[in-house]
Formats: structure tokens, sequence, C-alpha cells
């Protein structure tokens, strides 16, 4: 062979031989996505399984709320009478909080939204920093998240009060978990029982409460 002809051969080898290594990252990449479908698929059927055994009545009663009052967005007062009847989720955020509190008012939303035909579901969020989170504040707040203010309320009021609601009264905040840094959604019955607690931040566990809801609404009909 020509020795002019040796560089051209080397070039080509080297361009089989990398395009060999992008074939195999190829099929290595699409084994994984299928692997990844498949895991996921495979999934949907013990979350059915976990749908159906969860029966009306099956929740346990975890506390009783009690009356509580506060100030909504719109600077009225609001008492907890207006939630009698009312199955609800409450949560308890900040507006400048930059981290969890977008992730928790973004699910709950979702869930308005899900619930918007029915009134017999509410929704709560009492903001933990009152000092900045004045009724003006969450109005706005709301506002970013579609809120429809009739039915998710917006609350804030004096500290000490919301601490003490959220320790005592939503048995919320630990050690290791203060209340202004707590990603729990609370599930209320119609007859002001706690029913249930769910991470706020997990799809999943917003996937639980949804249920839960669902079967609270079945168990009020019967």
């Amino acid at each position: 062979m020509p020795s002019s002809l040796l560089p051209h051969s080397s070039f080509v080898r080297r361009y089989v031989l990398a395009m060999s290594v992008l074939i195999l990252a190829a099929i290595f990449v699409t084994l994984a996505l299928r692997e990844g479908v498949r895991a996921r698929t495979a999934a949907q059927p013990a979350m059915q399984a976990v749908i159906a055994a969860t029966a009306p009545g099956a929740l346990s009663e975890l506390g009783v709320v009690g009356e509580f009052s506060l100030t909504d967005q719109s600077g009225a007062a609001f008492n907890s009478a207006a939630l009698e009847g009312k199955i609800y989720v409450v949560d308890f955020i900040f507006t400048s909080c930059g981290s969890v509190c977008p992730v928790m008012s973004e699910a709950m939303s979702k869930l308005h939204k899900t619930y918007a035909a029915d009134p017999r579901v509410a929704f709560v969020s009492v903001s933990v920093d009152p000092a900045t989170d004045t009724p003006e504040v969450l109005t706005k707040y709301a506002a970013r998240y579609g809120a429809d203010t009739a039915r998710w309320h917006f609350l804030t009021g004096d500290d000490a009060a919301i601490q003490l609601l959220a320790k005592d009264r939503f048995k919320l905040g630990h050690a290791d978990e203060p209340v202004n840094h707590t990603t729990r959604f609370v599930l209320v019955d119609g007859v002001g029982k706690i029913r249930g607690y769910y991470f706020g931040t997990e799809p999943a566990s917003v996937a639980a409460l949804q249920v839960d809801i669902e079967n609270l609404l079945v168990d009020s009909k019967s």
C-alpha cells in the first residue's frame, strides 16, 4: 500500500471506532430507558392495589383540631366554623420561602383545582411568618397559584397563636422539623378530626392524600 494512504487508513480506523462507541452508548441508554418504563409500569398495579384496599372509614382518627380564629387574605376575621362539615387540607407556609413552600403550594393548587366543583372540600394555608405575610401579601400569593379564596383560605395572625395552632391543634413541629420548615399536609374530616399526614413535596404522598379525600367523601355519604 502506498505510504500516502496510511494516514487516511488510520483516520478511517479511528472513525469506525468512535462510531462503534457511540452506537454502543445509544444501545445502553435505550435499554436503560426501557427498563425504567417497565419498572414504572410494574409499580402501577401495586399502587392500584393499595388504593383498592383503602376502604372508607379505614383512616385513623389522630386528634381533634377544635375551634381557631385568624385573619384571612382579605383582612377579615376567619373562624374555623367556616370549615364545619367540610373535608379540608391544611399546610403551613410562608410567602418568602424559596425552597419547599412553592412546591407545596403548587401541589395544593393542583388539589384545589381537582375539587373546584366540589363545595365539600376546602384548603387552608397558614403563614408562619405573619410579620411579612400581611393580607395584601397573601392575596398576591394566592393569585400566583390561581386560588379561589372562597375555597382556599390563606391565613395570618399573631405569631404565638399560629405556633400554638400548629403544634397543639395540628400536632406539627418537633426538634428535627420546626413548624416553619414542615412539609406536611394535614387532612381533616367534616367533623374536625385529623385523619392523616402527608408530605406536600412528594407526589406519591400527595396522591395518597387524594385517595384519602375520595374515601372521606364516600364515607360522608354513607
